[in-house]
């Protein structure tokens, strides 16, 4: 993934905010095997005229570990 924007190589052992759509992306196996650590995942509601209009999921990611 890093690759698209980064080479992946140099960002060995950063930290990231991870932001999605769905929480469960935030946890799989194959993501959480490329992080030393990660945080819970916590919930922004975003609303417009007090209507909900939209979730988003993040969480925080130490030490990246490339492929």
């Amino acid at each position: 993934m890093y690759n698209y924007w980064l080479p992946e190589k140099e960002q060995k052992n950063r930290d990231v905010i991870l932001v999605n759509r769905n929480p469960d992306d935030l946890t799989t196996p194959f993501l959480l095997s490329h992080f030393h650590k990660t945080g819970k995942v916590h919930e922004i509601v975003i609303r417009k005229n007090n209507m909900v209009v939209g979730r988003y999921y993040y969480s925080y990611a130490e030490g990246y570990i490339p492929s």
